[in-house]
């Protein structure tokens, strides 16, 4: 056997080494200057490898990358759509993410408060898909979210009715809180848009505790939910950021009526 053949066997049963998982600040700076040929691929690899062996990018139901306060959002996605990462991301306004060149990875990496907690998802040709609630490295729940001892706390009485304003589905929540007393003065009124998720988030036990702490009046919680139309469409968007009287319309004459119409004042 020859050196030069003697060589060539031992380089070719050397393992290739694994690529280094990317972390958000070297990702950050890798994509300063979009990534194109060999550097894209090199990079992409090294995103993916931030990840379990089978991982799948495509769907968007893993974890972000999170280092301090440094948030990569990764998605997989055919070349030529606009990717983006949506929900509680830039105000509500969501995000566009960039191309890692022609290897169908999509990436952004924002700042984002460590004492949050956000939920947000990834779009591609307008269609919405995968996501998850992110609880950051200093994100706690506030003590006035745990049930004191010895303390007592409200009902909560779904709700659900159609609109003739919007002309779609309507479902949502009323939080009585413990101190409410039906034969005493009217309590005070708080409406949530998006009522599902404050009750996720223990809303009612926070307005009980403050209730209990004289921190706030007896105040019964209206939490609605956006509208579902008859095509099985989220009315979200047209609900929340119309510039017209809609929604007030709605509020006065459809939603806080359903209040009293379940024996509250």
């Amino acid at each position: 056997m020859t050196p030069t053949l003697l060589c060539f066997l031992m380089l070719a049963a050397e393992p290739v080494p694994e690529p280094e998982p990317i972390t958000p600040s070297l990702l950050h700076e890798a994509l300063q200057v979009p990534p194109r040929g060999p550097s894209a691929e090199a990079l992409a690899a090294r995103v993916r490898a931030a990840y379990p062996k089978g991982t799948d990018l495509k769907e968007g139901r893993h974890p972000p990358l999170i280092e301090g306060n440094l948030v990569a959002f990764l998605i997989e996605a055919p070349e030529g759509s606009r990717a983006r990462a949506t929900g509680m991301l830039n105000h509500g306004q969501g995000i566009d993410l960039v191309p890692i060149g022609a290897t169908g990875l999509w990436a952004r990496v924002e700042i984002v408060p460590t004492d949050t907690k956000f939920a947000f998802g990834y779009e591609t040709y307008g269609k919405k898909f995968g996501g998850r609630v992110v609880e950051m490295p200093g994100w706690s729940y506030p003590p006035e979210s745990k049930e004191q001892p010895g303390r007592t706390y409200g009902k909560t009485v779904p709700i659900r009715f159609r609109s003739d304003v919007f002309r779609n589905e309507r479902t949502g929540s009323i939080y009585v809180p413990a101190a409410y007393d039906p034969s005493g003065p009217p309590a005070a009124l708080m409406v949530f848009q998006d009522g599902d998720a404050y009750l996720k988030e223990h809303v009612g036990t926070v307005v009980d505790n403050l209730i209990a702490e004289k921190a706030m009046p007896v105040t019964i919680l209206l939490l609605l939910n956006p509208g579902v139309n008859d095509d099985g469409s989220s009315n979200r968007s047209v609900e929340y950021d119309s510039l017209n009287p809609d929604y007030a319309t709605f509020l006065e004459t459809e939603a806080v009526p359903r209040i009293a119409k379940e024996g509250y004042k």
